[in-house]
């Protein structure tokens, strides 16, 4: 062999390490590849979890609402009867006052 043939070989086993390298990368990216999508799917369902637990307590909140706002209406309707009820009472004290006195 003579000098250009060993400088090929020189050339072709750097070449060789330097592929061994590269593929040696590339199974590191990709396990950080993997690692990386696991994580991801891990936050997705996190987030698909959140998701249904927000769309629970609107619902949730709706329903307050509407029994806060049917319980004002009778808070409304019981001191409209307790007016009555007081101007009933002042009737009866003014006829109790005219018959008993």
């Amino acid at each position: 062999m003579d000098n250009n043939d060993d400088r090929y070989l020189e050339l072709l086993a750097e070449m060789v390490m330097k592929q061994d390298t590269i593929v040696d990368e590339l199974k590191s990216l990709n396990k950080k590849t993997e690692t990386t999508n696991e994580g991801l799917e891990k936050l997705e369902n996190q987030h698909i979890k959140a998701n249904d637990r927000l769309e629970k307590l609107e619902q949730q909140q709706i329903k307050t609402n509407l029994s806060l706002g049917e319980l004002r209406l009778s808070v409304i309707n019981l001191g409209e009867r307790e007016h009555l009820v007081v101007n009933h009472e002042e009737q009866i004290r003014k006829i109790e006052e005219k018959v008993f006195h």
